[in-house]
């Protein structure tokens, strides 16, 4: 399942198939404390790391556009983030964005993002990296 915040604190939610999910917990230990790069020309392949106390870092690795940092959570073995304004940061009413997480092997995330009203689902493919 696949759940969109929008304003004013209502959720749709999206089937995602019939594949097994993780545990929150084996999600969450699988990114905390850990760093990826995203596929990408190499010199500029975008990065992302998630800290035990829930906020995260991601660099586009493109300096006008620079480091994005944000909260993330696992919920019912998604992956859900929020970059919001900074003075929202830590408000327990905020939208969150949540993607489905795999792990096709020992080295490799995969995040899918649910449809939109005019696209399918998105794929975002990062490597561990240690």
């Amino acid at each position: 399942m696949w759940k969109v915040g929008f304003a004013g604190g209502l959720t749709a939610a999206f089937v995602a198939g019939a594949a097994m999910a993780e545990s929150d917990a084996a999600v969450r230990a699988r990114l905390a404390g850990h760093a990826v790069v995203y596929a990408g020309p190499e010199e500029r392949a975008p990065t992302q790391r998630w800290s035990e106390d829930g906020t995260t870092v991601y660099d586009t690795q493109v300096p006008v556009l620079g480091k994005r940092r944000g909260l993330w959570k696992i919920d019912d073995g998604e992956y859900c983030s929020y970059f919001g304004p900074t003075e929202d940061m830590r408000q327990r009413n905020r939208d969150w964005t949540c993607w489905r997480v795999s792990f096709p092997d020992a080295r490799t995330v995969v995040f899918t993002a649910p449809p939109g009203p005019w696209i399918g689902p998105r794929r975002s493919v990062g490597r561990f990296t240690r």
